[in-house]
């Protein structure tokens, strides 16, 4: 069982990562969340982390 304070910094993480990626779009620095390896478990976006970064950015780039 994890303490509350590591809890409290995962929650962080968890919400850094997400604001740099879906909110803020940059890309360059959400590499830093995501593990080159990851491995992306939906049939409907491209494996691996360019598939997501992909799925988020390309409704972006018709409106640049």
């Amino acid at each position: 069982m994890s303490s509350p304070r590591s809890e409290s910094k995962n929650q962080a993480l968890i919400l850094e990562a997400f604001d740099t990626q879906f909110n803020k779009r940059d890309y360059a620095a959400a590499e830093r969340f995501w593990s080159p390896v990851y491995i992306q478990q939906s049939a409907h976006i491209e494996p691996g982390r360019e598939g997501l970064f992909n799925l988020i950015a390309t409704p972006f780039k018709q409106f640049h």
